[in-house]
């Protein structure tokens, strides 16, 4: 018996049926390319983005699988929606009150995570002896690579940074 193309004579390659393991891989493969495409084309999140540039299912895997607390601090670190002064004077403008963004710690700069990680000359040198590779200023690029160890590590450095606000500030 002759091969063609390693068939046999009369059997066409539309003829085997596609193992459902295969069809099942490109699937997930088409989903995670078309996550990875929004991810990129969708203008907000700039905070998020500055340590996701894109999905990183690893490190959403690793935070998750943290305890409550810890996750919750991994959150509004990496969001930007931790209280820091830049957010507080944003709830605070929002109900029509002033509020000072400058940054707490070097009086430069609105206080935020990206701040803290690569541009504040007090916590950011600090980041860089944390952060296995670090490139330093703010950029469309991820300014350095991170694991969820570093993170946790440079959240405590910097005293557990998401506090909340004194009574009466924000709602």
């Amino acid at each position: 018996m002759e091969l063609y193309n390693g068939l046999p004579p009369g059997i066409l390659l539309e003829d085997i049926p596609i193992p459902w393991q295969h069809v099942k891989m490109l699937s997930k493969e088409n989903e995670e390319l078309r996550w990875t495409v929004k991810w990129k084309q969708e203008p907000r999140f700039r905070q998020t983005k500055f340590f996701f540039p894109e999905p990183d299912k690893g490190k959403s895997m690793a935070i998750i699988n943290e305890d409550k607390s810890t996750v919750g601090h991994l959150i509004s670190m990496l969001t930007g929606h931790a209280f820091m002064a830049r957010h507080n004077a944003l709830v605070l403008q929002s109900q029509g009150q002033q509020a000072d963004p400058t940054c707490t710690v070097c009086l430069q700069g609105e206080e935020m995570p990206i701040h803290l990680v690569s541009q504040c000359p007090v916590i950011a040198a600090r980041a860089r002896e944390l952060f296995t590779e670090f490139k330093g200023e703010e950029t469309s690029a991820p300014a350095f690579q991170w694991s969820v160890a570093e993170m946790l590590a440079f959240i405590k450095l910097t005293g557990d940074t998401p506090t909340p606000p004194r009574a009466g500030q924000c709602l």
